[in-house]
């Protein structure tokens, strides 16, 4: 039975495997899991009119769960949570959810340069944000938009993709470069890492054409077909020297 003074929540939740709009309580369970369309307006009319967010209050919300949580948070961790504002909120309030979380400081790059985030995906991003730093007329396209299928613009308008590996098996590394837009990339910054990712051991600008296939492997020894030696040409290793994270 449902009850006169609860409060009920739109939220989207998987029905016989499919995502599905529902009508959720206070503490998250399924009131209503097949609701009409005047339904969801009702529930969404009554918060509209109820819940008013300050700015401060929307980026609170955001630390709040980081701390709870060990991690920042998604979008649909908030659609799904009625505990916390709707993602919707954040959209309106701060124009995307990734500037909300920028402002919150829990963006990506912010959480590298705190030292919170110290994965083998990140470490993607903190040479991206290497980049950007040598090149600030660059345009940052992943920064915006994690999901880009291009890293970033050149200043003279070539569209660039920054891949990262670290030395495997103490010979070679490999740069994943599997991307279904490959033909329009221009230029190709592969950073080479230790094994253990904390020093950047190379830095290679290599033209589009040159990459054709889902892995760009660059060996330390001569009986690699692309290798220390005969990418030199390419090199630009000595402009990152000395690069600290904690200033860019």
């Amino acid at each position: 039975m449902v009850e006169q003074n609860m409060v009920y929540y739109k939220s989207v939740r998987l029905i016989n495997g499919k995502p599905k709009k529902v009508v959720v309580d206070e503490t998250g369970k399924i009131i209503n899991n097949n609701p009409s369309r005047e339904d969801l307006r009702c529930v969404e009319r009554y918060h509209s009119k109820r819940q008013k967010y300050t700015d401060e209050q929307l980026l609170e919300f955001l630390i709040q769960y980081e701390k709870e949580n060990g991690r920042a948070p998604a979008r649909d961790y908030f659609n799904n949570d009625p505990r916390y504002p709707s993602a919707g909120a954040y959209v309106l309030h701060f124009g995307c959810w990734q500037r909300a979380l920028k402002l919150a400081g829990l963006d990506v790059d912010s959480m590298i340069r705190k030292g919170i985030i110290e994965t083998t995906n990140q470490k993607a991003r903190y040479f991206e944000l290497c980049i950007i730093k040598l090149n600030k007329e660059y345009i940052d396209l992943s920064g915006e938009n994690c999901n880009n299928p291009f890293d970033g613009i050149c200043s003279k308008g070539k569209i660039y993709d920054a891949k990262s590996s670290k030395l495997y098996d103490g010979y070679y590394y490999v740069f994943s470069t599997e991307n279904i837009y490959r033909e329009e990339i221009e230029y190709y910054y592969f950073g080479a890492f230790s094994s253990d990712w904390t020093k950047l051991e190379y830095v290679w600008r290599v033209p589009g054409e040159m990459v054709d296939k889902d892995c760009f492997i660059i060996g330390l020894t001569k009986n690699w077909e692309h290798n220390i030696e005969n990418m030199k040409e390419f090199e630009i290793t000595d402009k990152f020297k000395g690069m600290d994270i904690s200033k860019i």
